[in-house]
């Protein structure tokens, strides 16, 4: 299935950017697709530490996506 055919769903927000890349890490890991959208901000504003950074998953592997992060990142 191509990325463009998924219903991409946002299952995660994250203000550390390092946390996102490993919450990616770990879901591809599993053979989850993972989109991080605002990864960039931070580029925008380098001083402030801000840089929020959303997580998306095809609807398909929400739930199995959000048990993973339970259990690794809470």
């Amino acid at each position: 299935m191509n990325n463009q055919d998924y219903n991409w769903q946002k299952i995660w927000s994250s203000e550390d950017g390092m946390e996102a890349q490993l919450i990616r890490n770990l879901l591809e890991s599993e053979d989850i697709p993972v989109k991080l959208m605002n990864v960039n901000s931070n580029n925008i504003f380098p001083d402030t530490g801000i840089a929020e950074v959303d997580i998306y998953v095809p609807e398909e592997f929400k739930e199995k996506a959000l048990q993973l992060i339970e259990e690794n990142f809470e």
